[in-house]
């Protein structure tokens, strides 16, 4: 007995010096979690603040809407443009509606009414509308009284609705020669004159139109040839390759091409001078507003496409216009002969190149 004592004894007393041990802790602790670069952290949006709560205490008031109401609750909307016609003020309205006091509804009845305005503003009378059924996108008075070509004057309305422009070529006085070239055109011209000649319609009571054949007439003169003085269309004009004028967005398009006689005034190239070209990589442009028969007014530019005797298509897209294809040509000398000829010659694939 006193040996089981004296065991019990010794057990407890190793159990009570031993560590102590924390049963719950894991046998295997993991490494430090590795967090990801804070500056690699996105920014999150700030929360949305949280709205002002809205004072007890709110003013309610009335709003009252009175229609403009012409006679006979006859009530237009949707005004446009307002416009001078025979020194009465004139103004389009594009719906018209019923207008019933009682109920305060509004019943469309036409659209596309124009509308006349007395001198004290006091009174509306209608001229014209339509009936709802009928597209006012496709009635020819609304459309070209909106349109911003429409043309307005005292006892008159006309809209241009297409025109030609004729471009007006003259030769220089005498006839001129190259001494020492080759197989070459010699009808030399410059474009002397264009003349524009827009067609439409007009009216003089604002709904019916009839065709005008001469809305707009207007000639555009160029300055003349000067064979000491030259300009941009030369000392004798150009023959090698067509002379091109364009009209595009407000502005004029030349493009025209130099001579022998641009180089050397006695329509001689000496045997000692390069490759020689005739083609051009200018083209020279003015807005319409301004004289054109002045050469000062005329800009000089580069075309992006380069060198260029002959363009076979003119391109646009409404913003821009492109070239595509074309050609240029070389002339050498030949000294057996003391003659220049055209030697060889690079065609342009038919690309569509930069616009200008």
């Amino acid at each position: 007995m006193k040996n089981k004592i004296l065991f019990l004894l010794i057990i407890l007393n190793l159990l009570i010096s031993c560590k102590k041990v924390n049963l719950l802790t894991p046998s295997i602790i993991p490494p430090p979690t590795e967090f990801k670069n804070n500056e690699k952290i996105p920014q999150y949006p700030t929360p949305t603040p949280v709205l002002p709560i809205p004072p007890e205490k709110t003013e309610e008031k009335n709003i009252i809407v009175t229609p403009e109401i012409v006679k006979d609750g006859i009530v237009f909307g949707g005004y446009g443009r307002r416009f001078k016609f025979n020194n009465e003020w004139h103004i389009l309205a594009t719906n018209e509606y019923k207008y019933d006091p009682n109920t305060k509804i509004l019943t469309p009845t036409y659209k596309g009414a124009i509308l006349k305005i007395d001198n004290n503003g006091k009174t509306i009378t209608k001229i014209h509308s339509i009936s709802l059924n009928d597209d006012l996108e496709k009635t020819e008075y609304w459309t070209n009284l909106n349109s911003r070509k429409v043309l307005i004057e005292q006892d008159k309305v006309k809209i241009p609705t297409g025109g030609t422009y004729e471009v007006v070529y003259k030769y220089p006085d005498k006839k001129y020669e190259y001494k020492n070239i080759k197989f070459y055109r010699d009808n030399f011209r410059y474009i002397s004159d264009v003349l524009f000649n827009l067609k439409g319609k007009n009216t003089s009571d604002l709904i019916n139109w009839i065709d005008s054949p001469d809305t707009c007439k207007r000639e555009y003169i160029l300055h003349k040839l000067n064979f000491d003085n030259p300009n941009f269309q030369g000392r004798i004009g150009s023959a090698h390759w067509e002379v091109k004028l364009l009209y595009f967005k407000g502005k004029f398009l030349l493009f025209t091409h130099p001579t022998v006689y641009d180089y050397y005034t006695n329509g001689f190239i000496p045997p000692s001078s390069e490759d020689f070209y005739l083609d051009s990589k200018y083209y020279y442009t003015i807005e319409v507003g301004k004289d054109t028969s002045d050469p000062k007014n005329w800009k000089t530019n580069e075309a992006p496409w380069g060198r260029r005797g002959v363009i076979d298509y003119y391109r646009y897209d409404g913003t821009k216009i492109y070239i595509s294809g074309g050609s240029t040509y070389k002339y050498q000398y030949n000294a057996s002969d003391g003659y220049w000829y055209i030697m060889s010659s690079e065609a342009y694939a038919a690309d569509v190149l930069d616009g200008i």
